[in-house]
C-alpha cells in the first residue's frame, strides 16, 4: 500500500502570509492600471506611471509565481487554488491594464483601401532619402507625414513624389494634395511649447480625405522638474500638462467641424490612454488599438518602450490594418496604418 506523506500543518500561516501578498499585487496592480487607464494626463501622477517603464511592475508576480510552485507541496489545495487565480488576474492586470496589450476589437471597412504612415525621423546621423523611399515602395504608401524631418528632397530618391516641409515637418505623397493649409506655431514657441501642425487634402484610391501632421509637446521638462525638484516639481508637471492639452485642443479646433473623413498621424508624445486624447479628439478612433495586436510601441529606449505615435481615423473611415516597422534608425519606430471606408 503506497505512503501518503502529510502536508506539514505547521507552514500553513506561510500559505498565508504568501496568499495575502498576493491580494497585496492585485490590489497594486490595480491602482497602477486604473491610473493608466483612466488618469494618463488627467493626474501628474497618472502621466509619470504611464511614461514609466512597466516591466517592474511584473517582477513581484514573477517572484510569487516562484515562491507559490516552491511551496504546492506543503500547501492546502483550497489556498493554491485561491493563490493560483491571484496569480492569473495578476498577470491580466499587468498586461492590459498596466502594460496596454491591444487585442483588436473592431475595425475592417469596405471598398478601395489606403495605407498611411507616419515617423518621427529624429535620428542622428539622419537616415538616408534612399532608405526612406525603399520602405514606402515596400509597404506601398501612399501617402507619409515625418515629425523632426530634415530630409533633402532636392535628392534624386523623391523623384516622382509630391514633397512638402515646413518647419520641423515633412509630407510625401504619390499624387500632389488638393489644398495645403500649414499653421504657425509661433504662439507655441513662445512659451516653449511645439504645437506643429498641417493639413494636405488628398484624392486616394479610398475617396478624398485630410491628412493632418502633428507633432505636440512633450512632458519631459516636467519629469526632469520631478527628478531635479522632487513633489516640488509636481506643479511644473502639471502645468506642461496644461500646456499639452492646450495644444491637443487646439488641433481639434483647427481641423474644425467636419472630421468624418479627416486622418490624425504624428508624434502625440501621449499614450492610447492619454486624458489628454480622450478629450480632444473624440470620435477617433486609434487604428492601432482597433485592429491592432501586441503592445505598438513607437518609441524605445534603453530601459523600456511606449506608445506615442498614433494614427486617429475619423469616422467616415475605418482602419483595416496596422504595423509598427522595423527603425530605420533613432529611437521611435514607422506607424503603418491600411484605411477604407467605414462599414
Amino acid at each position: 500500500m503506497p505512503v501518503r506523506l502529510a502536508r506539514p500543518r505547521g507552514r500553513v500561516w506561510w500559505i498565508r502570509l504568501l496568499l495575502a501578498l498576493t491580494v497585496l499585487n492585485v490590489v497594486a496592480l490595480s491602482f497602477v492600471g486604473l491610473f493608466v487607464s483612466r488618469f494618463s494626463d488627467a493626474h501628474w501622477l497618472g502621466t509619470v506611471l504611464s511614461f514609466a517603464p512597466k516591466w517592474p511592475w511584473l517582477l513581484p508576480t514573477v517572484g510569487l509565481l516562484v515562491v507559490w510552485s516552491l511551496s504546492a507541496w506543503f500547501a492546502p489545495r483550497r489556498l493554491l487554488f485561491v493563490g493560483g487565480s491571484g496569480l492569473l488576474l495578476s498577470g491580466a492586470l499587468w498586461l492590459f491594464a498596466v502594460a496596454g496589450f491591444v487585442v483588436p476589437f473592431g475595425g475592417g471597412g469596405r471598398g478601395p483601401r489606403v495605407r498611411i504612415l507616419t515617423y518621427n525621423l529624429g535620428a542622428k546621423p539622419p537616415i538616408p532619402s534612399a532608405s526612406i523611399v525603399r520602405m514606402l515602395d515596400q509597404e506601398r504608401v501612399f501617402a507619409a507625414t515625418f515629425q523632426e524631418c530634415t530630409l533633402p528632397f532636392e535628392d534624386p530618391a523623391w523623384q516622382g513624389w509630391f514633397t512638402q516641409k515646413a518647419f520641423s515637418q515633412c509630407f510625401v505623397a504619390r499624387k500632389a494634395p488638393f489644398a495645403v493649409n500649414v499653421r504657425d506655431p509661433k504662439n507655441f514657441w513662445d512659451v516653449g511649447g511645439s504645437g506643429l501642425m498641417s493639413r494636405f487634402d488628398l484624392d486616394t484610391p479610398a475617396g478624398p480625405l485630410g491628412l493632418v501632421n502633428v507633432h505636440l509637446e512633450t512632458p519631459r521638462d516636467g519629469f526632469e522638474a520631478l527628478y531635479t525638484k522632487r513633489r516640488a516639481g509636481i506643479p511644473d508637471l502639471e502645468a506642461v500638462n496644461r500646456a499639452r492639452r492646450t495644444e491637443a485642443l487646439t488641433v481639434r479646433d483647427w481641423i474644425g467641424p467636419q472630421t468624418d473623413r479627416v486622418v490624425i498621424a504624428g508624434d502625440f508624445n501621449a499614450t492610447a490612454r492619454s486624458d489628454i486624447l480622450r478629450e480632444a479628439f473624440a470620435g477617433f478612433t486609434n487604428a492601432f488599438s482597433a485592429v491592432g495586436f501586441g503592445f505598438g510601441s513607437s518609441k524605445h529606449t534603453r530601459w523600456h518602450a511606449v506608445r506615442i505615435d498614433h494614427v486617429l481615423v475619423g469616422p467616415a473611415l475605418a482602419p483595416v490594418d496596422v504595423e509598427v516597422l522595423a527603425s530605420l534608425g533613432g529611437d521611435h519606430r514607422p506607424l503603418l496604418v491600411e484605411l477604407s471606408a467605414a462599414k
